[in-house]
């Protein structure tokens, strides 16, 4: 993306609005004193933007023109000069306007240029590959003792030219399905091939920093959005998907979740003991537990908060161990980190389990590689035109023959790529569930370090079915710098680098909502997958009545303050304001788009299964109603929002499905 001269001043100078460059405070000097331009985070917004798909990009471009163009001005009824002409006073109203904007894309504008200046300032290293200079002033310490995972590399394919491959079984995507359903199918002898669109990074070769992990484990470098740009959507990308950024959190499908399914959608194996099996063989090969050393002070605080209100709190399962080569404190510690992959070997995800397991039974995977179309003739599915990128970033095609194919690529790409292969269903890329997640955070006296130990071990029950089978769950985020400072509020610069320097001492609770309403995915011009979503008033009054609750929360547990992540900036000091009238103050907040951070980290349901063929693309066996030989197994086949962190749901379904091929061949 190539920016003219004053584009790139323009954008400067937003960066340093929002975090300016503070002179004559006498404590943390040099913390005051610098700001975005000097650590090169213009330039790192730009290199992220440059791999986004090409409409965001255009997007994106549209809005420096905007700020470094003298029309800048009738967009807040300021002084007609472009941004690099304004003095902060200057600058700090637009953004103050655009944060309260009725116009839709300028609040978008200023959420997004405040999470990405945020995030680069306070997450990434420093230009010369050292520890980023802001952290020694908010007492964060990135992870860098132990010993790394001693496990060889998996053995991935290396394709450097055109090529055709011939396998029994080509499973498209190696997460927290796909890994499982390869695992199953390499007992029977099948020659099974994964084709996985990221990229593959070894666990030694992680660096347990956010942004280099981020870049190279999410989707879109976790900038991926819904289309209003309201929702913040983190899924994996790359091999291992989900399992290898999943915070852990390892949930059986509640009972009566599956009930709904069975009842309500024709599914009647999910209340059979055959499906149950899947559930104890997945957490056995997972070790799955909530035997933990410790809660974390994060996660302590939410048990303490919550039980003193009397509400249900209850232990999460993990899928984490202690290896060998580590003490239990070690591992204990590192487990904070293993939301950027895992370079020590804590968590079982796929990486270390399911993918280890297929691979010793002779699955091939093949990384950096796109499926662009499936080959569907007479009505069956017969292989797929994919385009891979060798180690030297050379493309090469990439033809596969195959006698089945397994779709699991998630619930974004997953509807995208069959639509793209012209399959067609009318519910095909609909009913798109996403947990509608926010963050509530507070200060406390003392120091939390919510980077450190395990990323969730709490949660509080207690409003999980306000409405029949639906409510909100609360839980912790594992939150690191550049992440945790992207979300919380600004008013001012000056207020904004004060809050940071609060860093160590802030907890984070979450309300994650289950939600009702849908929303769906759909093509764009570049055939790429695009999320539509609007938070409907039901689901929005879970989740502003979950906010409530985590105020509520917060103070019990002896918060000094309580932050509402929220454009407007407001929060609760328990010690002289009424809560009462705060949380009235809270309801009363406009609760649209962009507004305020609205983040998911699941994506369910855009290819449901169902027994009814017209409204439920997939059959109960998992194959496509109207393809032969194309079967799904990923979250997308969620009849409905599976209420948990669903990781431990999709390998439970996509060993049932698994069972299913066997059976079929």
């Amino acid at each position: 993306m190539k920016l003219k001269p004053k584009e790139w001043e323009a954008l400067a100078a937003i960066c340093d609005a929002f975090i300016p460059s503070v002179k004559g405070e006498k404590e943390n000097t040099t913390y005051w004193e610098k700001c975005p331009s000097q650590l090169h985070v213009p330039q790192k917004i730009v290199s992220l933007v440059e791999t986004l798909p090409l409409d965001k990009q255009w997007e994106f471009k549209q809005l420096i023109k905007i700020l470094a163009s003298h029309t800048l001005g009738l967009t807040y009824w300021g002084r007609l000069m472009p941004a690099h002409k304004l003095d902060q006073e200057q600058k700090e109203k637009l953004l103050q306007s655009w944060a309260k904007s009725s116009v839709g894309q300028l609040r978008n504008a200023f959420i997004t240029l405040k999470k990405l200046t945020a995030y680069f300032y306070l997450g990434a290293f420093s230009e010369d590959g050292s520890d980023n200079i802001n952290w020694p002033f908010i007492d964060y310490k990135m992870l860098k003792s132990g010993k790394p995972n001693p496990a060889p590399p998996l053995p991935v394919l290396n394709v450097d030219k055109e090529t055709k491959l011939k396998c029994d079984v080509l499973i498209i995507g190696s997460g927290a399905g796909g890994s499982v359903v390869a695992a199953e199918l390499s007992k029977t002898g099948k020659r099974v091939l994964i084709v996985e669109k990221g990229g593959y990074v070894p666990e030694q070769n992680m660096s347990n920093n956010e942004v280099d992990m981020f870049s190279q484990l999410y989707e879109q470098g976790g900038a991926l959005t819904s289309k209003s740009g309201g929702i913040t959507v983190l899924a994996g990308s790359g091999l291992g998907g989900g399992t290898t950024v999943n915070w852990a959190g390892s949930f059986r499908t509640p009972d009566y979740i599956l009930e709904e399914w069975a009842k309500e959608h024709g599914n009647p194996h999910f209340l059979e003991e055959s499906y149950q099996r899947g559930f104890d063989v997945v957490i056995q090969r997972n070790h799955i537990h909530t035997d933990f050393l410790k809660d974390n002070p994060q996660n302590a605080l939410l048990k303490k908060g919550a039980e003193k209100l009397g509400y249900k709190v209850n232990a999460i399962p993990v899928n984490m161990k202690t290896p060998e080569h580590m003490t239990e404190e070690e591992a204990w510690n590192a487990q904070g980190f293993s939301c950027f992959g895992d370079k020590y070997g804590t968590k079982q995800s796929a990486l270390q389990t399911h993918l280890r397991d297929a691979a010793a039974n002779g699955v091939k995977i093949l990384v950096n590689t796109e499926v662009e179309q499936l080959i569907i003739r007479s009505g069956k599915a017969k292989g797929a035109v994919a385009v891979t990128t060798d180690k030297d970033g050379r493309k090469h095609n990439v033809n596969i023959f195959t006698h089945k194919v397994v779709v699991a690529a998630g619930s974004v790409h997953t509807p995208a790529l069959l639509l793209r292969s012209g399959v067609s269903h009318p519910h095909l890329g609909r009913h798109l569930r996403i947990h509608p997640t926010v963050g509530v955070s507070a200060i406390y006296k003392e120091p939390i370090h919510c980077w450190n130990g395990p990323m969730m071990s709490v949660v509080c029950d207690e409003f999980t079915r306000m409405d029949g089978n639906y409510g909100f769950k609360m839980e912790t985020p594992p939150a690191h710098p550049g992440l945790m400072n992207s979300v919380l509020n600004w008013t001012s610069g000056k207020q904004y680098k004060a809050d940071i320097l609060d860093s160590a001492h802030r907890a984070f609770f979450i309300v994650l909502t289950r939600d009702k309403h849908d929303g769906r995915v759909f093509l764009n011009r570049q055939k790429q997958p695009t999320i539509e979503y609007d938070l409907s008033p039901f689901d929005r009054g879970h989740l502003v009545e979950g906010m409530k609750e985590a105020v509520k929360i917060h103070a019990a547990a002896g918060a000094l303050r309580v932050d509402i992540a929220h454009n407007q900036g407001i929060r609760y000091v328990p010690q002289k304001d009424d809560l009462e009238k705060f949380l009235g103050a809270v309801e009363k907040l406009n609760w649209e788009d962009n507004h305020y951070g609205l983040f998911t980290a699941h994506q369910m349901g855009t290819c449901r299964m169902g027994g009814n063929s017209k409204t439920h693309p997939v059959k109960p066996s998992g194959e496509f109603c109207n393809v032969e030989n194309l079967y799904v197994a990923d979250a997308s086949l969620f009849p409905s929002a599976s209420g948990v962190n669903p990781m431990l749901s999709i390998q439970a379904l996509a060993y049932y499905v698994a069972q299913q091929i066997k059976a079929a061949f």
